[in-house]
């Protein structure tokens, strides 16, 4: 039994972990589209909300957020 529950929960931590390699990947492809669409602005600030509240690095988040700023103008 303490084999399978080791197991389950090794499990859930590659689920996590997938989860965040496909936000990543998510975010290059808005990348790709916000240049052919305007649309798609409000899309990314939220993609940069949730990285913020993934990574703790508010540096460069902030950063991200000048430069699609710059794009926008």
């Amino acid at each position: 039994c303490i084999s399978m529950m080791m197991k389950k929960k090794k499990k859930k931590k590659k689920k996590k972990k997938k989860k965040k390699k496909k936000k990543k990947k998510k975010k290059k492809k808005k990348k790709k589209k916000k240049k052919k669409k305007k649309t798609t602005t409000m899309m990314m600030m939220m993609m940069m909300m949730m990285m913020m509240m993934m990574t703790m690095t508010t540096t460069t988040t902030m950063m991200m957020m000048m430069t699609t700023a710059t794009a926008d103008l």
